[in-house]
């Protein structure tokens, strides 16, 4: 944990040294009155925050929280070498050990962009410290974790050392965004726009209303369910089970990582842009979450369990530990109606278990020459 927190300081520190010369120079060019050093230090501390995708409160014009993508990079890059520091340094072996290294890292830095958030606060701008406390932590626990994945081995080996279902699931999902990817840019298929504000970026938005093709809008809908096939594929094939009543299950968990890729992505892409109109910029994250899980996810489900049918009955091994699964035990007598499966110990009753023998003392009848055949 200590050496989280130091490689978290360490990756406050430098981004800020990186930051302010920037804003000194920007400071030194346009010079404001009432801009003094600390309120350099502070808008430095805000553009470290918005590159973090931090939302802000700007004094007169409401929330701002859409911001570039690409101020990404920069914490990510630092993130990124932190968490192979970390792994490095305490002599890491075990994939599984990444998971702590990178929860050790996150941890403080998500308490660092808190205090950051607090500090950073003007009459002018003041940035979300749930925000900044969340995207902090979430960044340096996928970079850093990342980071530190790398720092044991090259990726292929990396892939190798995963448990077979998880690289099936981790393949799949991979295969199901790429699919994503691929097929979601797009031209031509028209706008139909309402009445927008007067806003500069809002300009290069097309004018007028324009229709769909039927064919693009067919092969827009159909994209998911694509994507789901291919995912389903791709985790039967990487681990095929004779057990196939259990491998739609791990399609479908393909599908629930893909929405939540898409939710954050989507999430991420969109903000507030100021007040009114403005309020609501982007796509919902949780929205295209549960839209992305259910549709992919379905027919994920649905391609795996198909493809891993078909395989068992091709592959005569997969066939035959199926056919042994379904065998009915062997080395125990046949049942009987007069028997109780007890714990996996056959019980036999004694149909006649009330005949005489069986009955207390007192009421047997006792014996004499009148019991005699």
């Amino acid at each position: 944990m200590v050496t989280g927190a130091i490689a978290a300081s360490m990756v406050t520190i430098t981004g800020l040294l990186i930051l302010t010369p920037l804003v000194i120079a920007g400071w030194i060019a346009a010079p404001h009155s009432g801009l003094g050093l600390p309120g350099v230090v502070r808008t430095a501390t805000s553009v470290w925050l918005a590159a973090h995708h931090v939302e802000f409160t700007l004094s007169g014009a409401g929330r701002i929280g859409m911001l570039p993508l690409g101020l990404v990079l920069l914490p990510g890059a630092l993130l990124w070498r932190a968490g192979r520091w970390v792994v490095r340094l305490g002599e890491l072996a075990k994939l599984s050990d990444v998971g702590y290294a990178a929860l050790a890292l996150a941890a403080p830095y998500a308490a660092l962009c808190g205090a950051l958030a607090l500090a950073s606060r003007s009459r002018l701008a003041s940035p979300s410290l749930l925000e900044a406390v969340i995207a902090g932590f979430l960044l340096a626990f996928c970079a850093g974790g990342l980071g530190g994945a790398r720092a044991l081995a090259p990726w292929p080996q990396l892939f190798r050392l995963l448990p077979p279902r998880s690289r099936s699931v981790v393949l799949g999902t991979a295969g199901a965004l790429a699919v994503l990817c691929a097929g979601g840019p797009r031209t031509g298929t028209g706008a139909a726009l309402g009445p927008l504000p007067l806003f500069p970026m809002l300009a290069a938005l097309p004018t007028g209303t324009t229709g769909v093709p039927a064919p693009v809008s067919a092969g827009v809908l159909a994209l998911p369910y694509a994507a789901g096939i291919v995912g389903g594929i791709l985790v039967a094939r990487a681990a095929p089970s004779p057990a196939v009543e259990v491998v739609p299950l791990w399609g479908f968990a393909c599908g629930v990582a893909t929405g939540c890729v898409t939710g954050a992505l989507a999430a991420f892409s969109g903000g507030p842009l100021g007040s009114g109109r403005l309020a609501a910029v982007g796509p919902s994250g949780w929205q295209a979450a549960v839209v992305a899980v259910l549709e992919v996810g379905v027919a994920a489900a649905v391609a795996a369990g198909l493809a891993n049918w078909l395989r068992v009955r091709r592959d005569p091994v997969l066939a035959a530990e199926r056919a042994r699964r379904l065998a009915p035990p062997r080395g125990r007598p046949p049942a009987s109606p007069n028997s109780v499966d007890d714990g996996g110990h056959r019980i036999y009753l004694d149909p006649w278990a009330d005949a005489a023998g069986d009955r207390p003392a007192a009421d047997r009848p006792s014996p004499g020459p009148s019991t005699l055949p």
